[in-house]
C-alpha cells in the first residue's frame, strides 16, 4: 500500500504454498552447474505428455493437442523426434519458434521445470474411435561425473558428459462423432463458429482515388476450407 497526494493505492495480495522438501534420488541430485551425479536418468526425472483439450468431438471439429516437457535434469538439447502420423487428421502446427518458456511445477512432492514444446490443431476427417500415436523425443542430458574423494578441492575438477535419453508420451484416443443427418444442401463442410468483417481504408474519396477493402475471417474451425 502506498499513499500519493493523500490517496492510498493498494495492490493485490499473493498466496504462497510451501511444500515439504523433496527427497531427491541419486539420479536427480544437481550440482552447482547442473547435471546428475550418475549416468542414470530415471523415468521420474524426465518425461513428456501429450494432451488434447477435447476427447469427444464432431467430424472436422478442431482439437488442440499440447506436448509438454517435464524435467528435473539439465537438458542440452534434442537429437531426434518421432512425431505421430496423425492419420485421419489434418494437422496445423501452432508453434511459432524454438524457444521454450519454462515454469516450475510441483508434482507428487517433486519440483519440475515444465515447458510447452509443441501445440497443434487437429481436424478429424472421419468419424469413429481414432488413435493418435505417442510422440517420442530423444534428449541430450548433461551428466556430472563426481570424483569419489575426501579432498574438498576435487569438486572443482568435476567433469561432465552428455548422454541420450529417449522418452515417449502416452497415445491419445479421440471419439469422433459423425455430423448430424441430413446435412443442409448448402453445407460446405465447415464445423465451428465463423465471423466475417469488412473494412475500407476511407469512406470519402474522389473519382479515381484508390480504396483498400479488407475482409477478415475469424472464429473456430478449419478456416482454410471456410
Amino acid at each position: 500500500t502506498i499513499e500519493v497526494d493523500g490517496k492510498k493505492y493498494q495492490s493485490n495480495s499473493l498466496s504462497i504454498k510451501v511444500i515439504k522438501a523433496e527427497n531427491q534420488s541419486a539420479a536427480a541430485q544437481q550440482g552447482s552447474s547442473g547435471g546428475t551425479t550418475t549416468g542414470i536418468v530415471g523415468n521420474e526425472d524426465l518425461f513428456i505428455t501429450m494432451q488434447a483439450n477435447k476427447k469427444s468431438v464432431y467430424q472436422n471439429q478442431p482439437i488442440l493437442v499440447t506436448t509438454k516437457i517435464y524435467t528435473r535434469v539439465n537438458l542440452e538439447g534434442i537429437s531426434d523426434i518421432q512425431y505421430p502420423s496423425f492419420r485421419s487428421f489434418i494437422a496445423e502446427d501452432l508453434s511459432g519458434n524454438d524457444n521454450i518458456d519454462w515454469t516450475l511445477e510441483n508434482i507428487n512432492g517433486r519440483t519440475y521445470r515444465v515447458g510447452t514444446y509443441n501445440q497443434k490443431i487437429l481436424f478429424p476427417q472421419r468419424s469413429g474411435t481414432l488413435k493418435i500415436e505417442p510422440i517420442s523425443i530423444e534428449f541430450l542430458v548433461r551428466i556430472r561425473n563426481t570424483r569419489q574423494s575426501s579432498n574438498i578441492f576435487d569438486s572443482f575438477f568435476d567433469t561432465y558428459r552428455t548422454v541420450k535419453k529417449t522418452v515417449s508420451s502416452k497415445e491419445l484416443t479421440i471419439n469422433v462423432k459423425p455430423l448430424p443427418q441430413p446435412q443442409p444442401d448448402n453445407f460446405s463442410g465447415f464445423v465451428g463458429s465463423l465471423n466475417m468483417s469488412v473494412t475500407v481504408s476511407q469512406k470519402n474519396a474522389k473519382v479515381n482515388d484508390g480504396i483498400t477493402v479488407k475482409t477478415v475471417l475469424s472464429g473456430t474451425g478449419n478456416l482454410k476450407v471456410a
